[in-house]
């Protein structure tokens, strides 16, 4: 088998069927099922737009499920996904921009022409928090198989936050995403009846890389809340549609304690601001629930 990682998700998906990976706004949008078809259309758009083997998608939009999709079908492709804050300065996306040299750019439209006159290389389009964008406009109708990857071929660059000098690329290969994945996987003790909240950026490798690459290693299932949640937006994602008899951790550190359990656990992934109403929401709602709170 291909050691890219994608194929190895969707050999698992495969076996899952019509079950929900990817809940939003209290609807499932995206089932195991889906996976295979939707991010294989999305990918051969990428390739389309001149996203070939090897070469970097940087990646700069907000938090939604079109967003999930885009990282999958980078990695079906082939490609070396490059997410970026969308707090950065225009001074250090132009660093960015120049320094990863991609052939893809994905943006919010809303900045297109900001991102257009900081680029030297690569083929501009847009993706809206809301599903619009140049992206998605004319997607091929068949899909792009799973690009043929070594383990060792890089996945993603991260950079670096820069706290000591110019941010730099942190190269990570799809071995190293898969065994990240499969070791959380046993160490937390996720199981295919689990769900995780999603509470954090996706361009934060906490919020991509941890959690929805263990999430779909455990054939799990995850609700994405949006950017701006508040706590009566978690207590309605969690006991609105999706009724689950939690053990809730939540973890700031990337570390959760293992629980003795004998029902579904309901994963909370937080910034450490949040996570103390987090964990209020949690205990107010359900007297089951097991909270644990690291950091601040």
């Amino acid at each position: 088998m291909s050691g890219n990682i994608l194929g190895h998700f969707l050999a698992a998906a495969a076996r899952q069927g019509d079950k929900p990976f990817l809940i939003e706004g209290g609807k499932t949008v995206l089932t195991f099922t889906d996976l295979d078809a939707r991010t294989g259309q999305l990918a051969a758009r990428l390739r389309a737009l001149g996203g070939n083997v090897g070469e970097r998608i940087v990646v700069q939009v907000e938090k939604s499920s079109e967003n999930v999709l885009l990282y999958l079908a980078a990695l079906r492709a082939g490609m070396v996904y490059v997410p970026l804050n969308t707090a950065y300065t225009s001074g250090e996306l132009a660093y960015f921009l120049e320094n990863a040299e991609p052939a893809v750019v994905v943006c919010r439209p809303a900045d297109e022409a900001e991102v257009a006159g900081l680029m030297t290389s690569g083929r501009l389009v847009t993706l809206g928090e809301d599903g619009t964008g140049s992206l998605l406009d004319e997607l091929p109708a068949e899909g792009l198989p799973v690009e043929p990857r070594a383990p060792s071929d890089l996945a993603a660059i991260l950079y670096t936050s820069g706290t000591t000098g110019r941010s730099k690329g942190a190269m990570l290969t799809h071995e190293n995403l898969a065994s990240n994945a499969e070791a959380l996987v046993e160490l937390w003790q996720f199981k295919p009846t689990d769900v995780l909240l999603h509470a954090l950026p996706i361009f934060h490798i906490h919020g991509l890389f941890v959690a929805i690459n263990t999430v779909l290693a455990a054939r799990a299932s995850l609700i994405l809340l949006p950017r701006d949640c508040r706590v009566s937006k978690v207590t309605e994602a969690k006991f609105g549609a999706w009724p689950v008899n939690p053990s809730a951790s939540i973890n700031t550190s990337c570390r959760l304690p293992i629980n003795e359990r004998n029902h579904a656990c309901f994963r909370i992934s937080a910034w450490s601001r949040s996570a103390r109403a987090l964990a209020r929401a949690t205990s107010v709602a359900t007297t089951t629930a097991t909270v644990s709170i690291s950091g601040p």
